[in-house]
């Protein structure tokens, strides 16, 4: 069991699930049940399928390709940041109900992103693969379980509050963006 937790923790860290609901709601403000409903699964599906293989075949791939950690952060950045851009600008604002955005952002840099994939990338030197598969497992559950019962908070802040809500989550998506660029950059200048 200590082992677990040793994996465990810095995993629950990284992927901040209750951290992540905002990001959630904000997303899926315009979206009935059923439909956050199926996001929560792509989202929850593409993020343990991507952390999966990037547990089992992240160092390789990343060698191969010779992308650092740096550069990971940096592209999930601009990837979250462009997106963010897109949802705060009327004019340019998709529709989030023909949108998928389970897998991406939800699933992926949202849930599962560079943090998350360089936490797991330490952990399995250190500890058994099955020990860090498990905490993981375990944390996107947590993440689904959280997402799945977020009814409740939506339905108090009303129509009006959502809208609210998902403006200021987008400008702090957008910031997030900035965050993980700015970090990849400082990682790459202290080499």
């Amino acid at each position: 069991m200590e082992i677990f937790l040793k994996c465990f923790i810095p995993l629950f860290v990284a992927i901040d699930a209750p951290g992540n609901l905002p990001v959630f709601l904000g997303l899926t403000q315009q979206m009935t049940k059923t439909q956050r409903r199926r996001v929560i699964w792509q989202a929850s599906a593409t993020a343990l399928f991507v952390a999966v293989g990037f547990l089992f075949a992240g160092k390789i791939i990343l060698n191969f390709l010779h992308v650092t950690p740096a550069d990971f952060k940096i592209a999930g950045g601009a990837v979250l940041f462009i997106l963010a851009v897109r949802w705060v600008l009327p004019h340019t604002r998709p529709e989030t109900t023909n949108l998928n955005i389970g897998p991406v952002p939800l699933g992926i840099p949202i849930f599962v992103g560079p943090a998350a994939l360089t936490t797991l990338l330490m952990q399995v030197d250190v500890y058994a693969p099955y020990w860090v598969l498990a905490s993981l497992v375990t944390n996107i559950a947590i993440i689904w379980v959280t997402c799945r019962f977020s009814d409740g908070i939506a339905n108090w802040l009303g129509v009006s509050g959502m809208q609210a809500f998902a403006k200021v989550i987008n400008l702090l998506l957008a910031a997030l963006g900035v965050m993980m660029i700015r970090r990849g950059l400082e990682d790459i200048l202290a080499r």
